[in-house]
C-alpha cells in the first residue's frame, strides 16, 4: 500500500514544540523531504518558520481548508526574530487554497516542495522555482521520493489502462482483483532540478489499493 507521506520524512514537530517552549503554540505539522536542506525552525504566534540561507519559509494553519498558507521571504540580512514583526517584503505567497490543500515539504536550493492531497491514498507534488517564481513541475502524484545531488527522484503513479500497462510484472494483480481491490502501478522517475530534465528510469513496482 502506498505511504500517506513519503517514507523517511523529517518530523520537525517535536524540534519547534521544544524551541518554544512548554506554552509555545502548537505549530502546524510538518514532513520534510529526505535530502531537502535543513532549516532553522522556529514557532511564531500563527505557525511556523522555516529560516534558509537564502528565504525564510512561514507555514500558517488555515480554517477553511486543510491546507496550508506558505508565504515566502527573502530578506537582504539575516532577521534576528523570523517571527517578529521586521520581515521585510513578502516575496511570493502560495496560499492553501491555490495548492489543492498544498503542505509545505522542504527546500532544496531555491527550490520549494509542495505535498498536497486530502487523504492518504493520493499525493501530488509541485515544485516552485522560488528564484524565478515558477513552477517546473507541478501536481505529479508520488510516493518515495527524496533529493540526491540536485536531482528529485520518486515513484510515479500510472493510471491502469486496459493492456497500457500490460509490460509491467505484477503476478498479484490477478488475485487482488478477485479481491475487489485495484491494482497501483508505478514508476521510478528523476527530474533534474537545474536543467528540467525529467527521465522515466523504467523500474516498476505494483500494489493493492482500494
Amino acid at each position: 500500500m502506498r505511504k500517506a507521506l513519503p517514507a523517511a520524512a523529517l518530523f520537525l514537530s517535536s524540534l519547534l514544540m521544544s524551541a518554544g517552549g512548554e506554552d509555545a503554540p502548537a505549530p502546524p505539522s510538518v514532513s520534510l523531504l529526505p535530502g531537502t536542506d535543513t532549516p532553522e525552525a522556529a514557532v511564531c504566534p500563527d505557525g511556523a518558520a522555516y529560516v534558509y540561507r537564502e528565504y525564510t519559509i512561514y507555514v500558517r494553519q488555515t480554517a477553511d481548508t486543510p491546507g496550508r498558507d506558505i508565504d515566502v521571504y527573502k530578506p537582504s540580512e539575516k532577521v534576528a526574530d523570523p517571527c517578529g514583526a521586521v520581515k521585510g517584503a513578502r516575496y511570493y505567497s502560495v496560499p492553501a487554497g491555490a495548492a489543492d490543500a498544498g503542505f509545505f515539504a522542504g527546500v532544496s536550493g531555491r527550490y520549494l516542495f509542495i505535498d498536497q492531497g486530502t487523504g492518504p491514498s493520493y499525493r501530488t507534488i509541485s515544485i516552485l522555482d522560488m528564484r524565478e517564481k515558477t513552477y517546473p513541475l507541478r501536481a505529479v502524484r508520488y510516493s518515495d521520493a527524496k533529493i540526491e545531488d540536485g536531482v528529485f527522484t520518486y515513484y510515479e503513479t500510472r493510471d491502469e489502462i486496459e493492456g497500457a500497462l500490460a509490460k509491467i510484472p505484477c503476478p498479484e494483480a490477478s488475485e487482488w482483483k478477485q479481491q475487489g481491490l485495484g491494482v497501483e502501478y508505478e514508476e521510478k522517475i528523476s527530474f533534474d532540478l537545474e536543467t528540467g530534465k525529467l527521465t522515466p528510469l523504467r523500474v516498476f513496482r505494483c500494489s493493492p489499493a482500494n
